[in-house]
Order: C-alpha cells, then structure tokens, then sequence
C-alpha cells in the first residue's frame, strides 16, 4: 500500500479522534459507551479495520495502555504498530466492536469471541474476535482470515516439485494419517485447506473438524467445534465415522485421547490433521509421549509435512546482498559454494533494503518453506521402540528437508540468507 495512503489513514484516526472528544465533551476522560452512539466512533472502527485489511494483517491488536491505546497488526508474521489513540478511545471502540461481533457489550470480566464478516475491495473477510480483561481493560484479538488466502492451492504454496508429487500420491490413499506440523502462523491451514480443494470430487464425502472454521468450502460439511455444547473434537469424530466420511480434516490434534481417535478413524478412511511440533521428529516422538498405540502409529500414519513461512523480498526494493559467512553456515550454504577458486562468484544473493511499497521493511508477501516424509518400512519398525527416530526419518524425507528447501528459495532470490535462518530456527 503506498506510503501516502498509509499515512491518510493515521491522519483519519487523528481527525476522527478529535470529532468524538468535541462530541463527547468530555476531553481526556473515559467515555465509557457515551461516544458510541457518535458517528465519529463508528468511523474510527471502520479506518482502524480497513487499514488493517489494506496491510494484509493476519492479525489485529487492540491493546489498552496506561495513557493510550495501541493498535498492532500481524503483517507477514511480523507485529507492527499502524496506530496511537488517546485513552478515552478504548471503551466506546471496544463497545463498538462488540456490537459488529454480537458480542456482551456489558461484560467487562471475562474472556468473550464473536465473529465479523466484512467485504472490502472484492474479497469476504471473517474477523474472528476474542477479548481477555487486562489490568488496564479488555484486550482484544481479531485474526483476520480470507477464503482466497486459504484456498490459495497446491501449485501456489511453494513446494518442490519432488515435494508436490509425493504430496500428491500420498493424498490418493483409501486410509491413513496425513500430519501437517508447524508452530503457530506457519501456513497450516492454507496447506490443508488447498488439499482439501484437490480432493473435493463428488464421489468423495469429506467434512472438517475446527475449532474456528477459516473459511467455506463448497461440498464440504465444516464442523466449528462448540466444548460447552458437547462438540468436542471427539464427539465430531464419532459422528462422521459413523456417518462413512470418505475424508476427515481435524485442525488441531490436542491431547492423547484425539490423537488415538484420529489414528482409530484413519484405519478406514483419510485424516488430514494438524499438530502443534516442529519436525516430523519431533512430531513422531509427540504421539509417542502421548501414549498412542505404537501399532496404529506404525499402520496409521502415511507421511507427514512440516512446515514454516518465510518472507517474500520485495520487489520493488530488492539489491544484491553479501550476507555473514555465519548466516549462510546456518542454512548449510558452505564457502566452496559461494566463491569459486579464483575469487569468482558462484552463487549471488539479494535482500529487500525497504521502500514504501513494502513499509521499509524490504519484504512483501509470505512463501512456504516444506519438508515432506513418508512413512519407511525402517521408520515404521523404530516406532515403539527404543531405536532413535532421526536417522530413519531423514532417510524417508521426500525432496529437501526444511533448511535445504529454505537454502534452494534463497539461491532462487524468493527470500533473503537472513530471513531463512529466521524461519527454520
């Protein structure tokens, strides 16, 4: 978004902010919900949301402050502050905001989440809404989802084609497991909901399992799990598979009891869930300290996929760059790599040195970064044992492990040496 544009919406807020004072007049006190009723706070929702929207947030915070309010938002994994209120500005947009996610906008005491559904430009946006009363009043968290950002597709997540093709073949079982691990914010739900829109066929009866439905997915059954109701991940479990769901995507596997139903239910038909790990190691070694049958585990689990993202260089700012020897040893980028013997490059590398374009931070834009295994018969062996996993597991890789395919985007110039040591450690 351009600088000047960025800049008019911080100008709107000021403006905005000096209409709800004079309509107020109550200067620098706490309105309380005297305001919102006043166009003004209406207006200043609407700036702060679309210039959260303009931004490609994923996220947005709105966080009272002892002599403020601070708005951050999640842009590309990165927080960045976009606004400054007065304090008086909390409680009217706080009740403003509650009344948009039909929310209590009298309780003032504990947790609450609602849901927004915007459009802005052409896309439908849903902002999930959740609140937490701190010392200095309610905190809120928005997490921004869109169906394009989900359904972004296979081809277009950032996988080699080794990676795609085997990814590709491991979707085509009858049965079994499919574990896509990464922390939080690393693209899990934009790689399950892709495979989800390559298996959707009319021949296939397929439903999800979330415990926040992203997005919509045409011919799919979409369960938003409700635990004060009794719809666990457990109880929806239960009730696909008696219903013969041909395909089955839990979003979260959450404990010891989930992880044995889902591996139960993959005996006869696909699961595709998702798992809070940092490797396929790490992944396999999780189940085990769950307790999960080792026998499910090794007949169960077809392949898992880890995964990270990493940020885009910006275009519009990209120079050639000479990153730290160290940095490049990190991603196992040695020197007989990079320089030939006779003092020539080998290899060049680029960075983003920051414009408007991208809010100086010289990137724009979020690539996936992959590593993909499937199940040997050495691997399946090990599980239950004593035996270390790693050496077995790195033998089952399919196309580069996580560091090599962020070394391979690096050499491509898709990502800076720096940004891809920061993904993957």
């Amino acid at each position: 978004m351009p600088r000047s544009r960025r800049k008019g919406h911080e100008q709107d807020v000021e403006k905005l902010v000096r209409e709800l004072e004079s309509a107020s007049g109550v200067g620098t006190q706490d309105i309380g919900e005297a305001g919102l009723d006043k166009n003004p706070i209406i207006k200043i929702t609407k700036v702060v949301l679309q210039g959260a929207l303009e931004r490609r947030a994923s996220e947005i915070h709105i966080e009272p402050m002892t002599k403020g309010v601070r708005v951050r938002c999640r842009i590309d994994g990165i927080l960045h502050e976009i606004f400054s209120m007065p304090r008086y500005v909390h409680a009217p947009l706080a009740s403003r905001i509650k009344v948009m996610a039909e929310m209590n906008m009298a309780e003032r005491r504990i947790p609450q989440t609602g849901q927004i559904h915007v459009r802005f430009g052409d896309t439908d946006f849903t902002l999930d809404v959740s609140t937490i009363p701190t010392t200095l009043g309610e905190k809120f968290a928005i997490s921004v989802s869109a169906k394009k950002d989900a359904l972004i597709g296979l081809d277009n997540l950032g996988m080699e084609p080794a990676q795609l093709q085997a990814l590709r073949d491991l979707a085509q079982s009858r049965s079994g497991l499919i574990v896509v691990c990464g922390p939080r914010d690393s693209g899990r739900t934009s790689t399950t909901y892709s495979l989800l829109a390559e298996l959707n066929t009319v021949e296939r009866q397929i439903v999800t399992i979330e415990d926040l439905v992203a997005c919509g997915l045409p011919g799919v059954n979409q369960v938003h799990v409700n635990r004060l109701a009794g719809l666990g991940y457990l109880a929806a479990l239960d009730a696909f598979s008696m219903q013969g769901a041909d395909v089955i995507m839990l979003d979260l596997i959450d404990g010891p009891n989930t992880a044995n139903a889902v591996l139960g239910a993959a005996q006869d038909r696909l699961v595709i869930a998702g798992m809070n790990s940092e490797s396929t190691v790490e992944s396999l070694i999780n189940l085990v300290e769950m307790r999960v049958d080792p026998w499910l585990m090794a007949s169960g689990i077809r392949g898992i996929i880890s995964q990270r993202l990493a940020r885009r260089i910006c275009d519009k700012c990209k120079q050639d760059d000479d990153p730290p020897l160290e940095v490049l040893t990190a991603l196992g980028i040695g020197e007989e790599i990079i320089n030939k013997p006779d003092g020539g490059k080998i290899a060049y590398f680029h960075r983003g040195v920051g414009c408007d374009s991208c809010r100086q931070t010289g990137c724009s834009g979020q690539i996936g970064l992959f590593e993909l295994s499937g199940m040997s018969p050495d691997l399946r062996a090990r599980i239950g044992t004593e035996v270390d996993l790693n050496d077995a597991a790195k033998e089952a890789i399919a196309g580069p492990n996580l560091r090599q395919d962020a070394a391979a985007k690096v050499f491509s110039g898709i990502i800076s040496a720096e940004e891809a040591v920061r993904a993957v450690s």
